[in-house]
């Protein structure tokens, strides 16, 4: 089997490391793909580290298999995206029926990041109007690296203090003590997460300012719907502390750059229709409005 030149691992200017891909297995003598999977380097043709069910079918065939590289010069995080695609593409996983050896659907949750602007209506972060409008300050890939891990310094003992609240509120009495306590910590894991993946060049620092962007979006909402007093002291450290940090990088522009999404998204939901666009918006509010707790009057200074 000849081994095709594969590109090494390096980082773009965005500072993204690049040259994952998505390859596929098929049979030599039909062309059938039987495996769909993602790597990088030689891992497509490794033929040591796989299943017994690989192992098994390959040594069914006759004529032998073929590499078949599907997407390459990828991401991470584009590569499981691509992969979980291609899975469904070629006949789905073994798990759910489907005629690949793979077991599992493939891919990262989440493998992709979407901006939701209602029911129904969903696109990708990076070929949004927000995305492209969108600005932030750009600092040295050496300041990003020396910033992120003093935010993660700081990060780590909040969040190690919301899991002592969460073991405090985790009994049936408190219900919905714990339940609040869990969605806040999902926030905080969720810039964390962010953190990680810009730091092991998963992500470009611009995909990384938006994410950290929405969840202090996200820690807002909460605030406003009611944070439990149990949780205000923590929640005005964790809040102060992100939005401190993120001011180091924030441009201004996030009304140009939402105005902009508004447009987009009138013109692709509505036909550029502002009136109909107007009538969604009024139903929506009103539908969300009756679901709020009459009693959700954020508290002064996030205490």
């Amino acid at each position: 089997m000849t081994k095709p030149q594969i590109p090494e691992l390096y980082v773009d200017a965005e500072g993204v490391e690049r040259g994952h891909y998505v390859y596929a297995h098929a049979e030599k003598s039909s062309g059938r793909i039987f495996y769909v999977g993602k790597g990088q380097k030689s891992r497509a043709w490794d033929s040591g580290r796989r299943s017994q069910a690989w192992k098994d079918y390959v040594a069914s065939l006759t004529e032998g298999h073929v590499v078949l590289l599907l997407k390459t010069d990828l991401s991470e995080i584009e590569a499981f995206e691509e992969e979980r695609l291609a899975i469904a593409a070629h006949g789905g996983h073994a798990a759910e029926g489907g005629t690949l050896i793979n077991w599992v659907p493939g891919g990262e949750a989440p493998a992709s990041i979407e901006l939701s602007l209602g029911p129904g209506w969903t696109f990708p972060e990076t070929e949004s109007e927000y995305h492209r409008v969108r600005k932030f300050a750009s600092p040295s890939r050496e300041e990003q690296s020396s910033f992120l891990k003093s935010f993660w310094a700081t990060a780590v003992p909040l969040r190690d203090e919301i899991n002592a609240l969460i073991d405090e509120t985790d009994s049936g009495e408190r219900v919905e003590d714990w339940s609040a306590a869990l969605s806040f910590r999902g926030i905080v894991d969720n810039v964390c997460d962010a953190v990680s993946d810009r730091l092991s060049k998963r992500i470009s620092w611009k995909t990384f300012c938006e994410q950290v962007d929405f969840e202090l979006d996200q820690l807002e909402l909460f605030r406003r719907h009611g944070c439990p007093a149990f949780l205000r002291s923590t929640f005005a450290k964790t809040d102060n502390a992100i939005r401190l940090w993120f001011a180091r990088v924030v441009s201004g522009n996030k009304k140009d750059a939402e105005l902009a999404e508004i447009r987009e998204w009138i013109a692709k939901k509505h036909g550029g229709d502002l009136e109909a666009a107007l009538k969604w918006l009024r139903e929506s509010t009103a539908s969300l409005n009756k679901e709020l707790p009459k009693d959700s009057a954020p508290p002064e200074n996030g205490t």
